[in-house]
């Protein structure tokens, strides 16, 4: 087994941490949110900088993800493999469904859109393409936290015990959070009822990469009247054997 390059390891903390906050940091907090001594952060940026992954702003001295990584975005989202698939299974489920589906990775504690498929009954809601999310409060993000580690959770919520409320269903300690984690790991799906937009309801379901992590979530849903409790509960199931078939595509297989 080869061994991971270190400072390589840490470049992509920095660009992760500059992706899930999306705004300017400053050294101090880079460092502070990534555990690195402020020199090795500071070093790391400036090499980001130069190569034009991250930008720093002359006047606060503060940095953020850099125009160049827009072009490698681009293309990675125009030829991923990944992608078109997504895209397929997403047709099938809307088509089956009514509801408008979605595909979304985790970016930290939040939930980043890649790919959408409109509904015959659909709706236009916050989740669009591009668009990212708190995942504590959305079925595809409590998908996409169900299934991490625990050290991982921990590093994504450090010492966190209370959450953003959105509405009066919005889970909001890390406590009811991991409960919540522990029934979705047991039924192997997601629900969100209200949680993140009153009215509105979704389901989730896991997909996953080639060596069986959960890589991304599939959502479907919308406004209350076309998205019920027993329709969702429903396409739950149908939705699981969608995703199975496109992790199978990925190259996942099941030991």
């Amino acid at each position: 087994m080869v061994d991971p390059i270190r400072s390589v390891q840490r470049a992509l903390a920095i660009l992760r941490l500059l992706a899930e906050e999306r705004k300017p940091l400053g050294v101090a907090e880079v460092a502070a949110a990534t555990g690195l001594p402020p020199a090795t952060a500071h070093r790391l940026l400036v090499t980001l900088v130069e190569e034009g992954w991250a930008d720093q702003d002359p006047q606060s001295t503060q940095y953020e993800l850099g125009s160049d990584i827009l072009g490698t975005a681009a293309v990675a989202l125009a030829y991923s493999p990944f992608i078109q698939a997504a895209k397929a299974t997403l047709s099938d489920i809307s088509e089956l469904s009514g509801l408008n589906s979605y595909i979304g990775v985790r970016v930290g504690h939040r939930v980043a859109y890649l790919a959408s498929a409109r509904g015959r009954d659909g709706h236009d809601s916050k989740f669009r393409v591009g668009v990212v999310e708190q995942a504590h409060a959305i079925a595809d993000g409590k998908v996409l936290l169900a299934y991490l580690e625990p050290r991982e959770l921990q590093a994504i919520y450090g010492g966190r015990t209370q959450l953003r409320a959105f509405t009066p269903r919005t889970i909001t300690t890390i406590d009811d959070l991991q409960r919540e984690l522990g029934e979705v790991r047991a039924k192997g799906y997601a629900m969100d009822r209200g949680e993140r937009t009153d009215g509105w309801s979704y389901v989730a379901v896991p997909v996953r990469g080639r060596r069986g992590r959960v890589v991304a979530a599939v959502v479907a849903g919308g406004q209350d009247s076309v998205a019920s409790a027993d329709k969702l509960e429903w396409l739950a199931h149908e939705m699981r054997i969608a995703a199975e078939q496109l992790s199978l595509r990925l190259g996942f297989a099941e030991e």
